[in-house]
This record gives structure tokens, sequence and C-alpha cells, in this order.
């Protein structure tokens, strides 16, 4: 396929153009870098949020903000065009943004990617988020929406360290794909795709719409990020003074979430519990033997 070859954007001499596996997984692949798409496109909007609500900073400071960080290793296609959209305004210097509603459409390849996720096992809750972050505001406005939806709060100004907060934007963004490849590696299992993850990656180089620096940095695995501690504990701190804010950071919270539930102890043995209790759906002991609470305790009598 030659001619692809020629038409494709390159990285460093090399082609973006592969077969990243066998038979439908290009597509997947595609619609996994759309997924991606989402929750990076929100993860910025939710940042500059943050800059303007919940510091006061005027559209174009958070511009300068986004282009100083583009300039290192955080450059990237959404980043960049979202500095630019920033920096716009019309002839009464209104912001371009702020002539614009907040209903966000969709075309459906995130929804495919997070039924996808959720028909596989595999969590992606950035993307996830992303998704429901656009639902969200096509709700706001509705009959039932307004039935069920609290009266407008105030929101708190806070201070934040730029330097924190870029280091939270890195690592959020590392592991929003992480996700989208952690969902391509459970699809080319269950499939028997055998994707070259190696290649799907060179295929996101350039050309394409969540193209990006550090991507290098995604390359090395989940062992890089293990030892990125500093970037882990300005997410978790960024997020956590964001919520102070009373704003809302759907795609912000899931990942620290995300992080978070992979690194620390899970609570998902009191779950199960309860599934055997009122359902007797079985539990798993850390023996790896399949049991049920009344093989373990004597329950003379259950909640009714």
């Amino acid at each position: 396929m030659p001619w692809f070859e020629k038409v494709a954007a390159s990285y460093n001499g090399e082609s973006c153009f592969a077969r990243v596996g066998q038979s439908a997984s290009g597509h997947f692949v595609k619609m996994v870098h759309n997924g991606i798409e989402y929750a990076l496109m929100q993860l910025i909007a939710e940042v500059y949020h943050l800059l303007r609500i919940g510091t006061g900073r005027t559209p174009k400071e958070v511009a300068e903000i986004f282009e100083s960080w583009s300039e290192g290793e955080l450059n990237s296609y959404l980043l960049s065009i979202s500095r630019h959209i920033l920096s716009l305004e019309d002839n009464n210097q209104t912001p371009l943004v702020d002539l614009i509603d907040n209903k966000v459409g969709a075309k459906g390849t995130g929804l495919w990617t997070a039924q996808n996720a959720l028909e596989l096992g595999i969590a992606v809750p950035s993307l996830v988020a992303a998704v429901q972050a656009r639902h969200l505001t096509n709700t706001i406005s509705t009959l039932a929406a307004k039935e069920m939806t609290y009266q407008a709060k105030e929101t708190q100004k806070i201070d934040i360290d730029l330097e924190a907060l870029k280091s939270a934007f890195y690592f959020a963004s590392l592991l929003c794909y992480r996700q989208g490849l952690a969902l391509i590696k459970g699809a080319s299992r269950s499939h028997q795709w055998k994707v070259d993850l190696a290649k799907t990656l060179q295929t996101w180089r350039a050309g394409c719409i969540i193209r990006a620096d550090y991507l290098d940095d995604i390359a090395k695995g989940v062992d890089f990020i293990d030892t990125l501690e500093n970037e882990a504990k300005a997410l978790r701190s960024i997020t956590g003074q964001a919520i102070q804010t009373g704003l809302a950071f759907p795609v912000l919270a899931s990942t620290q979430t995300y992080i978070a539930t992979l690194s620390t102890p899970s609570n998902g043995h009191l779950v199960q519990a309860q599934r055997d209790y009122f359902g007797e759906h079985g539990i798993k002991t850390h023996s790896g033997e399949t049991s049920h609470l009344t093989d373990l305790v004597d329950l003379p009598e259950k909640v009714r």
C-alpha cells in the first residue's frame, strides 16, 4: 500500500501510516483515537475553566499560559488550537468564547468508545466522563433537568500554583492516552487482532488531532508513569483545589480516581460481600477460592 504512505503525514521522516493489526482493528483504533480526543478536549476545557472562573483570569491570560506550556514538553495540537481560540476577540473586544453557547455536539465515536469499554470490562473513566460531560451540556436546559437541579451556587476563587497545574495537566493527559491504549490492548486480545501498540502510537505522531510531543513518554509505558511521583501528587492536589471552587471537573476528577484506584487499597471486598449477601453471587477470597459469606461466618439471620 505504498500510495497510502505517500499521502500520509510523517514524523521524523517516518510515515504515520501503518497497518496496526488484523481484521477491523484499524477502525477500532480510530474510534479509540476519537475517545481519547474527547477526554483531552474536555481536560483542556476544565483547566481553562479553573483558570478563568476559579482564579479570575481572562481568556487572553489563559491563552498566554497555554502558549508557554506549548513551548515545552506539553506541546500538542489541541493545546495549540485552544490557545489560539482563547486569544481571539470580535470587533468589540469581546472574547470569542463568550459569544458561543455551552451546548456541545458529538458524532458518536466517543459514545462507541464508552460502550465498547463497558462491554469489554475495561475501565476508561476519563473517556467516559468526557462523553457524559457533553451530554450534560445538552441536558441543563431541559424540563427534566430543571425539575431536579439545585439553584445556582456561588463559586469560590482559589490561588493556583501554575507549575503544579502544569504537572497535573501533563500527568492527566498521559493517563487519558494510557486508558485508550488499555482499551485497544483489551479489544485486541479479545478479538485476536494482534494490534501493535508501537505502530498505533506512530500513527498518532503527526497528521491527527491527538498528536503531541509527549507521545514519546506514553510509549515508555506504565513503568515510566510509576516514576512520576511529583506529577501524581500535583494531580491529586490540583483536583482537590478544583473541587473546592464548586465548579465541575468531570475528566480531571475521573482521572485522579483512575490512578488512585490502581495505586491505593481498594474497597471492592465490601461490594463483593454486599452482592453475595443479597443475591448469593459468590465471593472470591485472597486464596483465589470462590465461596459464599455463609461458608466463612455463621449467618443465622440476614437483614431483611
